[in-house]
């Protein structure tokens, strides 16, 4: 379990913990994510995270050392196009990008970059909250 979580992660990284619980199951081939496929992943987790083969940030899982890259949605699931399910540091690292190619913008134009960096064509009230919770952090 370790090494499948941690392909996943290494690849899809920094990903969400119930999104790596999803492709665990679809690996598995079942269509629902169930209560044993979760605990089989939490303790693949708990494995992965104290040999710091897989770091945690919240709910966030990347491989140790990974370089943090600003990555479309324009095709992805419906699942990973929610506001919750945008890890924070890829947000951080999509506000660095549109501040380097825009310079100063008022926090509007910065969602809006944002919001297009991810590859969405409209800000929702989710990703709004999410690129602006990260924001006002910076």
């Amino acid at each position: 379990m370790v090494e499948i979580l941690t392909r996943i992660v290494e690849i899809e990284g920094p990903v969400h913990e119930d999104e790596l619980a999803r492709r665990v199951a679809r690996l598995a081939g079942s269509a629902r994510t169930g209560s044993r496929i979760v605990e089989a992943v939490q303790r693949g987790l708990k494995l992965a995270k104290s040999s710091k083969v897989i770091v945690s940030d919240g709910a966030f899982l990347l491989a140790q050392g990974a370089e943090i890259k600003v990555r479309s949605r324009a095709q992805a699931s419906p699942s990973l196009r929610k506001g919750e399910m945008l890890p924070p540091q890829e947000i951080a690292a999509a506000i660095g990008l549109a501040k380097a190619e825009n310079g100063l913008m008022s926090e509007d134009e910065l969602i809006m970059e944002v919001t297009h960096l991810f590859g969405f064509e409209r800000t929702g009230p989710d990703l709004r909250e999410a690129i602006s919770a990260v924001a006002s952090q910076l």
